[in-house]
């Protein structure tokens, strides 16, 4: 019996019909990170190859599988010894980048596993670089130093998806682009590094960024406009809309917020009077919006803003909620209201955040009601 190398190993797989078409969170999380843990395959389908030295009508004819798209792995080269930026040139031309680096999602979608980096090949040089229809994707591992991805801290008793103060964060980070390391927090048995962080309302969620804790939802999500001051802004730039969306988001965590779950928790008379009193709380919350903002959707333009966002995490979740318990309001009270939460409901980012219906009406009753599970 003959001994087969890699090579012939290789040749074996290439059979009619293969394809090697991985989905992007297969070449994160497999094959990229077995390749930095030394963990190679018996087979190896994606070569390893400074790519930089070749130009790109060069590389198909270098790469181990495709046919219109080509896998390699390549060492990242630094433009200057003491600088972190990566070196892309060629000998007929550069790679350049045409925009940040976009997160990639684990399955679940609470954990940034990867970071992917579109760039366009132009012949020439930088300053007078003709653009060509080459284009390449770049995969990286998300960093692990202080500079890296903010951690957030969520609850593990109350689903990140059925709390809205965590699923707020959760969405301004996705709308801003920025990657973090998801950290689960059992509050049944607090962890030291949650107490070390919010000592004072040892809740979540807390953001950490650079070693430094930021606590309470809307606070956290003004740090992160501020801090990532980049487009879509969160709040509005003219400082009394800014203030007027601070009032309204305050009145709606502060009033709103609990009187919907004084409803649920009532009964009899009592919740007669809980279920007044939220419709008085909504209906002044409602004339509020439509006098200072004409209630448009969204507020800030062709984006979720910073009211959408704490109105949206919770206001969306109402039909499980009153299907899990009880019903809340009357919709014919409250027609403006129920229109802007149905426009947040179609947004991709909300739906891809919020639970199906169906999970969040079991979670509803078995978190916050605790119904005996089926």
């Amino acid at each position: 019996m003959e001994e087969t190398n890699d090579v012939d190993k290789i040749d074996e797989v290439m059979l009619p019909g293969f394809r090697f078409h991985p989905t992007d969170e297969e070449l994160v999380g497999f094959y990229l990170k077995r390749k930095i843990q030394q963990q190679p395959l018996s087979i190896e389908l994606i070569k390893q190859l400074d790519i930089y030295k070749y130009d790109p009508w060069d590389l198909p004819k270098l790469a181990t599988t495709g046919e219109k798209e080509w896998y390699f792995y390549c060492p990242r080269d630094r433009k200057y010894r003491n600088s972190a930026r990566p070196n892309r040139v060629t000998g007929a031309g550069f790679w350049k980048a045409t925009g940040t680096d976009r997160p990639i999602y684990s399955s679940e979608g609470n954990r940034c596993i990867g970071l992917k980096k579109s760039l366009v090949f132009y012949k020439g040089r930088a300053a007078k670089g003709i653009k060509t229809d080459w284009m390449m994707h770049e995969f990286r591992l998300p960093s692990l130093t202080d500079s890296a991805p903010p951690k957030r801290f969520t609850e593990k008793t109350i689903p990140a998806n059925v709390n809205a103060y965590c699923t707020r964060v959760r969405l301004a980070l996705k709308l801003k682009g920025i990657t973090y390391e998801y950290v689960e927090e059992d509050l049944t048995n607090k962890s030291e590094s949650l107490l070390h962080y919010n000592p004072v309302h040892k809740k979540v969620p807390v953001l950490v960024h650079k070693g430094k804790p930021v606590a309470e939802s809307l606070v956290i999500l003004e740090y992160i406009d501020d801090c990532w001051n980049n487009s879509p802004k969160l709040l509005p730039e003219d400082p009394y809309q800014r203030a007027k969306v601070r009032f309204w988001a305050n009145f709606y965590d502060q009033k709103i917020f609990p009187s919907s779950h004084a409803v649920a928790l009532s009964k009899g008379k009592e919740q007669v009077n809980a279920i007044k009193e939220f419709d008085e709380l909504l209906g002044a919350f409602e004339k509020g919006i439509e006098k200072d903002f004409s209630i448009k959707f969204p507020f800030n333009g062709e984006t979720l803003g910073f009211l959408d966002i704490v109105v949206g995490t919770h206001a969306c979740n109402y039909r499980a909620f009153e299907e899990a318990v009880t019903v809340v309001f009357d919709p014919k009270k409250h027609p403006a209201f129920l229109w802007w939460v149905a426009k947040l409901k179609d947004s991709p980012l909300i739906k891809e955040t919020l639970p199906p219906h169906d999970k969040l009406v079991a979670k509803i009753k078995e978190v916050f009601f605790q119904a005996p599970k089926a």
